[in-house]
């Protein structure tokens, strides 16, 4: 690895203009900016190599990007910003229980930190609070970023993140809008704001968004949020015009980053009818779902099946009460509405046990059936016009969602 040494008044002059460019959500253009230094690993200093390491995130590079975080605060162990970012890997990959005492053993940060560090320091600590539930120390850590920063978007967003983990909907979104007064079109609010606008029903909003940071920023992040939304949306030409820029902004793309642009364009073509386009592509990716379609789809016996999908509306969970949800989404359906909260309340304590679910359904007049669900079983019950309720199970939890469509391709 070659390191460029240039005199520090020029390296940081340059970083400053990253750093500017990267704010602006420019991402593509501050990695040009910073091409000279040549690749990613050269560039100089903790500064240089921290920068380096978030514009990696967000063009297309995301596990060089942790690796580069964590050899940062390998190399400068006692550099605030190298912690911070560490720490913030740390979460990803460990959880907030590792990271909160991780954080708690580093202790106070030095009292020259900047005001930057020091408040996303507090914010991270605030979300690892709200990992766990504690939403007391979350509020207090938050209001101490606030205190240190004022109106920092990026803290603001964070309030947002905290806001939305105690399923307060409304009042993340006015911190995430609130942000996005202060910073318009900052990413990280834009794409909390969308996130929250679907939450509660407002997709075209979330789209309008969307569609307009897209325009403006450099931000394959921002580009994917808005595929999924197309794509949910079943908007699959626009959907794959989003696909196209993902694509764009993406000049250090993984090996597992193309494969998942691989996925998703067979997902787009055999929406639009190109069969052969879908099967190339998922032949491409590295899923095993989608190379199971593939298989499918080559089988002429399969030709012409059946695609169904029930109009049942989506209904938000909270914390641990998929159950209510899938329940309160399913009687939306019968026209026999039953309010998603009030059904927690009812049968919610940490999760639901099944005696639970089955109880209220009975007494609330719903036929109660159990058996193994087949792809026979669920066609018959689809064409039927009857969605149900599917229980997935794994070692340490379990899920329940609805079934609502099938297809026989």
């Amino acid at each position: 690895m070659v390191i460029h040494h240039e005199p520090d008044a020029a390296v940081a002059q340059q970083l400053q203009e990253i750093c500017k460019l990267y704010e602006r959500g420019q991402y593509v253009a501050a990695w040009r900016l910073g091409g000279a230094w040549g690749d990613l690993d050269a560039w100089p200093g903790v500064a240089g190599q921290l920068m380096a390491a978030r514009l990696a995130g967000q063009l297309g590079a995301s596990r060089r990007s942790a690796w580069m975080f964590r050899c940062a605060h390998r190399r400068w162990p006692s550099d605030a910003e190298a912690r911070y970012y560490y720490g913030f890997g740390l979460a990803a990959r460990r959880g907030p229980y590792s990271t909160r005492r991780w954080m708690a053993d580093v202790g106070e940060l030095p009292a020259d930190v900047s005001v930057d560090v020091r408040s996303s320091w507090l914010a991270l600590r605030g979300q690892l609070a709200a990992s766990l539930r504690d939403f007391d120390e979350a509020d207090a850590l938050l209001d101490q970023a606030r205190a240190v920063a004022g109106d920092s978007p990026w803290v603001l967003t964070c309030l947002a993140v905290v806001r939305e983990t105690e399923d307060r909907y409304d009042d993340a979104l006015a911190a995430a809008e609130e942000a996005l007064a202060v910073h318009p079109l900052f990413r990280p609010a834009v794409q909390s704001a969308a996130h929250l606008m679907t939450l509660q029903g407002r997709d075209d909003d979330a789209l309008e968004l969307l569609t307009k940071a897209a325009e403006s920023l450099e931000s394959a992040a921002v580009a994917a949020q808005l595929f999924a939304l197309r794509l949910e949306l079943r908007d699959y030409e626009q959907a794959g015009r989003a696909l196209d820029r993902v694509e764009e902004l993406s000049p250090l793309a993984s090996k597992a980053h193309r494969q998942w642009l691989a996925a998703q364009r067979s997902e787009v073509a055999y929406y639009l009818g190109d069969v052969d386009a879908a099967v190339r592509h998922a032949q491409e990716s590295d899923s095993e779902f989608h190379k199971t379609v593939a298989e499918r789809l080559r089988d002429p016996q399969r030709a012409g099946g059946r695609h169904v999908l029930l109009p049942v509306e989506f209904v938000r969970q909270h914390h641990v009460t998929c159950v209510p949800a899938t329940l309160s989404a399913i009687s939306r359906y019968w026209s026999r509405p039953a309010d998603h909260l009030q059904v927690a309340d009812e049968i919610c304590y940490n999760g639901t046990h099944c005696y639970s679910e089955r109880k209220w359904a009975r007494e609330n007049g719903w036929a109660v059936r159990e058996f193994s669900v087949t792809e026979s079983s669920a066609a018959a019950l689809i064409d039927r016009g009857v969605p149900f309720t599917f229980t997935t199970v794994e070692p340490a939890d379990s899920h329940l969602q609805a079934i609502i469509g099938y297809d026989a391709r």
